[in-house]
């Protein structure tokens, strides 16, 4: 499995991009993720894998409306969005946050409703990097970029 990153959007090649996100963890500052998802499953699933991870701060959103006041409240380092949230759907969070010059360093999608035709557009509405369920514990650390604590650790998440 592999994602795909804005860093290349032009000939949508996937890549693992760094990012300030692991420069905070190397120096010891918690970094901030935000977890955009109406399924409470999905929700609790992500939580415990970005745990398995390191130590993060990890807030969640049960929809795009609640979603995007967290965003400017909690002011998180990294946001990961479900396309098809209620209320405010992923697509117009993208498009508010994407360009913004005050925004999350990482911007990702991750769904299970979504053709390899859309990645080139969700990273031109502002997305860093689109992840595809289901996905393993290490497209999830790289898209977030960071550094998964035991790259040993097969971790599958079947999220549809």
């Amino acid at each position: 499995m592999v994602f795909w990153s804005r860093h290349n959007a032009a000939t949508a090649t996937p890549v693992a991009p760094k990012t300030a996100a692991r420069a905070r963890a190397k120096a010891g500052s918690r970094t901030r993720i935000l977890v955009i998802d109406s399924d409470p499953l999905v929700r609790r699933v992500l939580e415990v894998a970005i745990g398995t991870l390191g130590d993060y701060e990890v807030a969640t959103a049960s929809d795009g409306q609640q979603g995007m006041a967290m965003i400017e409240a909690y002011r998180p380092h990294c946001v990961l969005v479900d396309l098809l949230v209620p209320g405010v759907d992923g697509f117009t969070i993208l498009a508010r946050l994407g360009h913004r010059s005050r925004r999350p360093d990482r911007l990702i999608v991750s769904s299970g409703v979504m053709d390899s035709g859309m990645f080139p557009h969700l990273l031109r509405l502002g997305a860093d990097a689109v992840l595809p369920r289901p996905f393993r514990l290490a497209d999830l650390a790289s898209a977030l970029g960071l550094r998964e604590k035991q790259p040993s650790l097969q971790f599958v998440a079947y999220l549809n």
